[in-house]
């Protein structure tokens, strides 16, 4: 409530799930905790979101990135007012350049991205009221104690990837009724948490990946969200995945399918090139693919 400076005078729309961590802690019992108002929503409706927000002066929302794109594209279509909303929270998966742009031209405000897991609730945020680095998952808020640590269990340089540590007051006690997994992830106060992330020279994480999606080439690690992210730097690209091929010699290739934006043109050969100059060699894709649109769930 403190960190997202939660008042009376807020009215949150809960579109997530409550029986989760951030629809329960991150929105609901928070505000109630500081005396707003909750809207509760049985499911997530994009056009019932939109309608909800200009009726009702919605001040907070929380969605998932995939959500976000959605309520942007019912809010187009029925011309609907998003102007009440002071802070939007997203979270869950990568959240794009081209999206954090869609969402402040039509609503007039930066979306605030924070990453977190049910073990330990938000463990990295970007400030809701103040300046924000896109594409960051931000820093620890108040109370929470991050680290980084490679592979050899070393902390890496600035700019390096490692796994995730955290330790808090909101870390879990244990998983129930099962020791073994716990001790796994619990070490000496800090939860192991299996996401990838770099740390530049201010203090700032950005999020790579998951440590069980990497591809291991050749016996070199590769972070498909590292990958993805440099193409979604290209301004022809509105939607990348990078995936591990299967290899007899290397044990896995890398591809990737990529979804231009509206109107925009790109070969495969530019947006290899594109990548190459940005990240080492052996991340780069050796194919490219390029389709109009990418299957996506809700």
């Amino acid at each position: 409530a403190r960190v997202q400076d939660l008042g009376p005078g807020d009215v949150n729309l809960i579109t997530l799930a409550v029986c989760h961590v951030a629809g329960l802690f991150g929105q609901l019992l928070a505000t109630l905790h500081t005396g707003g108002c909750c809207l509760l929503h049985s499911r997530y409706d994009p056009g019932a979101a939109a309608l909800e927000i200009e009726r009702s002066r919605v001040t907070r929302i929380q969605l998932l990135p995939a959500q976000l794109a959605t309520l942007l594209d019912a809010a187009e279509a029925d011309s609907r007012d998003l102007s009440s909303l002071r802070c939007a929270i997203v979270g869950g998966d990568a959240l794009t350049i081209d999206l954090h742009d869609r969402f402040r031209e039509v609503a007039g405000l930066e979306a605030t991205e924070v990453c977190g897991m049910t073990e330990c609730f938000n463990y990295s945020m970007n400030p809701p009221f103040a300046a924000k680095r896109l594409g960051s998952i931000g820093r620890p808020p108040p109370g929470t104690e991050l680290r980084l640590e490679s592979v050899s269990g070393e902390e890496p340089p600035p700019g390096e990837s490692g796994e995730i540590l955290v330790r808090s007051r909101g870390v879990m006690g244990g998983y129930w009724g099962d020791p073994e997994h716990t001790a796994e992830v619990l070490r000496d106060d800090w939860l192991r948490t299996g996401d990838l992330a770099r740390r530049d020279t201010d203090g700032w994480y950005w999020f790579v990946g998951r440590s069980k999606d990497l591809i291991i080439r050749g016996g070199s690690n590769v972070a498909p969200g590292e990958v993805e992210a440099v193409l979604h730097e290209h301004p022809a690209v509105s939607a990348a995945v990078v995936v591990g091929v299967p290899d007899e010699r290397l044990g896995q290739r890398i591809a990737a399918w990529v979804a231009p934006r509206a109107g925009a043109r790109s070969s495969a050969q530019e947006l290899d090139e594109f990548v190459r100059e940005r990240i080492a060699a052996y991340k780069a894709p050796e194919w490219v693919w390029i389709e109009q649109t990418l299957p996506t769930t809700s």
